[in-house]
């Protein structure tokens, strides 16, 4: 296995799994939404329902972004396209 190989593989894998974790991600997203629609009543809860959206969307961006660097790398180095 030539090292070119092994890249080819691992940016194959990564590549697969971008469409899974956006969608965990997106539902996580969404799911925090709900869940603070509920918690409006005090303001500790509000607070604490506002920092798990600011990381959701955090996982959002860290998730799109990883299918960016994904997407450039293989545009760049054509080779490694499965």
């Amino acid at each position: 296995m030539t090292i070119t190989s092994l890249i080819e593989e691992i940016t194959n894998l990564i590549a697969l799994t971008i469409p899974i974790a956006l969608a965990l991600a997106l539902f996580a997203f969404f799911w925090q939404v709900y869940q603070s629609f509920g918690k409006l009543d005090s303001v500790d809860s509000r607070a604490e329902a506002r920092n798990a959206l600011v990381w959701s969307i955090i996982a959002l961006f860290v998730v799109v972004s990883l299918g960016g660097i994904i997407a450039v790398f293989t545009t760049t180095f054509p080779d490694l396209q499965g």
